[in-house]
């Protein structure tokens, strides 16, 4: 009795212990879900925050990013896993306002393990040389290489440490990272850290050698003019007369400058070779030649034909069709046309199948052309026999018998020639326009249905371009009778497209720290950060659409419309070759973006002009970068010139301008619509020259309306003679129709 009483008792105990258990366990799971449940609300909360601050950091707004970050910071501890992105974005910040204030974040972000341990420290170091700490700057180069042996930044430090290295007079480190081989991909590079290391070790003669190849075999780089700059200190001639070059090693230089449009480097080296060796030039036509090349393209076409005169023009040297033609030119320059053409036919006569003869004849023709001599220019091109030509010469000479016979109405004769062009060049990167031409011309001749097959043949494989929209145009005008239903396209969306594209080595993709770091800067919203590493990335797997895909979206999404829009267009022939009866307006619409909206809308109503226009000339002239600088000087959306600015702002009864107003997207916007309606009056409402005014000016317009005196938009914009403001022209066109369509403007 009394031993099952005891049992009884420790059954209650046990019993009793379970329980307490259990309320313990439940106990701290609700904690812990309270926990979670405050933590999750609070991740929620926090992204917003750094959000918010990004999008300040990325509208340029740097002290307010800051002040966001700060705000967020002092109120998180340590723990928290959004606290080391914060880092990141506000060194980015700080490096943009006091570069000294950055240091910390990195080293704090470099400290804490993590995926962007290695990039903080390569930001560190970059950031130390530009504030010419170069011992820190070596020392943080050197602790990334030990630290991270596997990192792709790596290869990045090695340059630096040399260069660094010699800034130090550390020259045997210097020298034995260089036999280690790092620069072997970069040559010319390597060269010249050799060359600055044998000097800095006093090894003048094994230096010498090395700057005289990087001046012979490398001419056209930044490291040959160092390379002359360091010879220079050397002698008191300079570093050619130090080199003491032949006469061929003068010559391989003159003419790697011509062929590479270094015009200015070539006078220079003109002038050195006349120098030294003008006795052995005159002996020689072929140099006379390039030396005579050289004064032309400096636009001294007296110098130029000075030296031509020199020689024999009745030898036969394999030089003399070159000299004869650019006689030919050089007087065709100072308005002796007379003279010009007599010079063709000597040439024509001589060597009647010698390309020469096609370049001169196609020079001459252009500018006879230009002042709408259409029937001369069909006349020398008549002369040229094309069946020896090389390809390149024959196409362009085809096209042009074509586009005169065109413009003098011999339709039979020019189609015939347009048939050729689009049956042989199928290939051509102007094969569109020929069957555009060879279009208009069957509409010229009355044949309608065959007119009608040209142009839909167009749209079938040019979808969105230039020449699909004016076959649209044509189509809808003349051959709304005939026209056949198109292919149904399949509108894919972006994620459609991203599915397709992906790789099968995808898992390896995503296992590089390339694509680690890409994630990571992702999520915190700095996507041009998150596109350049793909970027590095994608330069070891050319091949992978994939990688340009991901790039294209983040630089997107980083409004660097610059670089997403050609990704994207590449990406959409991708598609195109690949899909039948491909489409995607998701796509489309990021190729031509749409930013202030609502400012082009109401600019554009204020001037009674088409919202289209305006946005067309924005994605042109800037992509939509209110920054942008030109190299002529030109500034933001639209690309005003400032003197331009300064009349516009005037005449808007603006007070007090400042250049610096351009770089103001309002500002900008508005002065650059009320130019738009300006050349719109001058003009009278003719669309085609208010774009090509905006791009070439209005006098240069007024010139060719008057000169070419033709009612066809398509004639006239063919015939405008700067081949940048016609491209300029019809990408602006494609650019409306485009924003007409997919935005509704």
């Amino acid at each position: 009795m009394h031993m099952a009483i005891i049992k009884k008792d420790r059954l209650y105990c046990l019993l009793f212990f379970k329980m307490l258990y259990l309320f313990l366990i439940i106990t701290m799971i609700g904690s812990e879900i309270k926990v979670s449940h405050a933590v999750a609300s609070r991740e929620t909360e926090c992204p917003q925050l750094i959000q918010e601050a990004v999008q300040s950091y990325r509208d340029g707004k740097y002290a307010e990013c800051i002040k966001r970050l700060k705000k967020y910071i002092a109120g998180h501890n340590h723990k928290d896993s959004w606290l080391r992105r914060t880092y990141v974005v506000m060194a980015l910040s700080f490096e943009q306002i006091d570069a000294a204030k950055a240091l910390p974040y990195w080293d704090y972000i470099s400290r804490n393990r993590s995926v962007l341990s290695d990039y903080a420290l390569f930001r560190k170091a970059r950031l130390l040389e530009q504030l010419n700490m170069k011992r820190e700057a070596l020392a943080n180069y050197e602790k990334l290489i030990k630290a991270f042996p596997d990192s792709s930044y790596i290869a990045r430090c090695q340059q630096p440490q040399v260069r660094l290295n010699l800034d130090l007079d550390n020259f045997k480190a210097a020298r034995m990272l260089l036999e280690q081989g790092i620069l072997k991909d970069d040559i010319p590079q390597e060269k010249l850290l050799w060359a600055q290391c044998f000097i800095g070790l006093r090894q003048f003669e094994q230096a010498r050698p090395i700057l005289g190849q990087l001046i012979l075999d490398f001419p056209l780089t930044s490291e040959a003019r160092a390379a002359e700059k360091l010879l220079s200190t050397w002698s008191e001639h300079g570093a050619m007369d130090e080199l003491n070059l032949s006469l061929n090693d003068h010559t391989k230089r003159l003419r790697l400058f011509l062929d590479n449009d270094f015009y200015g480097p070539a006078y220079s080296e003109t002038e050195t070779m006349l120098k030294k060796h003008e006795k052995e030039i005159q002996r020689e036509p072929g140099i006379l030649v390039l030396c005579a090349r050289s004064f032309y393209h400096r636009k001294e076409y007296d110098q130029a034909g000075h030296l031509l005169e020199q020689i024999n023009h009745k030898s036969d040297s394999p030089e003399m069709p070159e000299i004869l033609s650019l006689l030919a030119r050089i007087a065709w320059k100072k308005n002796e046309s007379v003279q010009a053409i007599s010079l063709f036919r000597t040439v024509q006569a001589r060597w009647p199948f010698h390309p020469m003869t096609a370049h001169l004849a196609l020079f001459l023709a252009g500018w006879l052309e230009e002042d709408a001599r259409f029937s001369d220019a069909l006349s020398l091109l008549n002369m040229i026999d094309l069946s020896s030509l090389p390809e390149d010469i024959r196409e362009t000479c085809l096209w042009k018998k074509a586009w005169f016979l065109y413009l003098t109405k011999h339709y039979y004769l020019a189609s015939s020639y347009l048939n050729m062009l689009v049956s042989e060049y199928t290939r051509s990167v102007e094969a569109h326009k020929y069957r555009y031409w060879l279009g208009k011309t069957r509409l010229a001749m009355n044949e309608i249905q065959s007119a009608c097959d040209q142009l839909e043949s167009i749209q079938q494989t040019s979808l969105g371009g230039y020449y699909s929209l004016r076959s649209q145009y044509l189509i809808e005008r003349f051959c709304a009778q005939n026209h056949n239903e198109r292919i149904p396209l399949s509108d894919w969306t972006c994620s459609r497209i991203g599915q397709a594209l992906m790789p099968v080595s995808f898992d390896n993709l995503v296992s590089t720290d390339f694509w680690q770091r890409s994630l990571e800067f992702e999520q915190i919203g700095l996507y041009f950060e998150a596109a350049s590493e793909l970027h590095s990335l994608s330069e070891q797997l050319p091949e992978c659409i994939f990688l340009q895909w991901k790039q294209a979206e983040h630089y997107y999404l980083a409004q660097d419309y610059n670089r997403s829009i050609p990704l994207f267009r590449n990406i959409y022939s991708y598609l195109e070759q690949r899909h039948h009866a491909f489409s995607s307006t998701e796509l489309q619409s990021r190729i031509y973006p749409l930013d202030y909206h609502q400012l082009i809308m109401a600019e554009a109503t204020r001037n009674s002009l088409e919202p289209s226009l305006i946005a067309a000339l924005i994605l042109q002239e800037s992509s939509f970068r209110d920054q942008v600088r030109s190299p002529a000087g030109a500034l933001g959306l639209m690309q005003i010139m400032p003197k331009v600015g300064k009349w516009l702002a005037s005449r808007a009864h603006m007070k007090q301008y400042r250049k610096s107003w351009l770089l103001n997207a309002d500002t900008n916007i508005k002065l650059g619509t009320d130019m738009v309606r300006w050349l719109d009056d001058l003009f009278n409402h003719d669309q085609i020259a208010v774009i090509a005014a905006y791009n070439a000016g209005r006098g240069r317009v007024l010139q060719w309306q008057q000169r070419f005196q033709t009612e066809d938009n398509d004639v006239f914009i063919e015939l405008i003679p700067f081949a940048e403001t016609q491209l300029f022209v019809k990408l602006v066109m494609r650019n409306q129709e485009h924003y007409r369509t997919l935005h509704g403007l």
